[in-house]
């Protein structure tokens, strides 16, 4: 899933280090590059805090485990495959399946967002008010030396708060190839490409919006 679907189905009233540490992972993964987290994090001794996000964390990877695993999801890749196979071929962008499975947690947020835009505001106001030196402490303790690139990124994140442009057509096809290119599975995307990708958003989002309950039943 991505950041908001993972606060939406998991966050915590008040409990703002446990809410960043749903995003955590991601975090790291974006942020600083060349480091992962994995299962199995360790909160520091004598510090609450990291317990908090430490619990955020691994409920994180719990969640991604039961949602890549669900119908909801297998569905909704299939359903995206079978719009984006034929423009991308067209287009000669090459991994339409990655793309589908991308495109299916970027959407899925933006049903949700859509929804919930209140929600959404609790999300950045979380981030604002997590503890920096415990974030700082944790990502160090787990092998992540390099903290200021991270904090440089996670600041600009939250200030320009992107995700609230995913409900713009153009922007999350941008953001698709941003991710292309962060992978290495292509180049920068020409604009004129644009117009066919975005051709099919519409039945992608409508496509989750008719099938959000049965996720909802699988994630509880």
């Amino acid at each position: 899933m991505n950041y908001f679907s993972h606060y939406y189905f998991d966050h915590i009233h008040s409990l703002a280090n446990h809410n960043f540490g749903l995003a955590l992972p991601d975090f790291v993964r974006n942020f600083a590059r060349g480091h992962r987290l994995k299962p199995g994090l360790q909160p520091l001794p004598g510090m609450e805090d990291s317990a908090e996000l430490v619990a955020g964390a691994e409920k994180h990877f719990s969640r991604d485990q039961v949602f890549h695993n669900s119908a909801f999801f297998h569905n909704t890749e299939q359903h995206i495959i079978g719009h984006l196979r034929p423009v991308f071929q067209s287009l000669g962008i090459p991994r339409y399946w990655f793309a589908a499975h991308v495109l299916g947690e970027m959407m899925l947020d933006r049903v949700l967002m859509k929804q919930h835009p209140a929600m959404l505001d609790a999300f950045y106001l979380d981030l604002s008010l997590a503890s920096r030196p415990t974030i700082h402490n944790l990502l160090t303790a787990h092998s992540v030396n390099s903290t200021s690139d991270f904090f440089t990124r996670l600041d600009r994140f939250c200030e320009i708060q992107y995700l609230r442009r995913y409900v713009e057509d153009d922007t999350m096809v941008y953001s698709l190839n941003r991710i292309f290119m962060y992978t290495g599975a292509d180049t920068e995307w020409d604009s004129s490409k644009y117009p066919a990708i975005m051709q099919t958003l519409p039945e992608i989002e409508h496509h989750i919006q008719s099938t959000l309950s049965s996720l909802q039943e699988e994630m509880v």
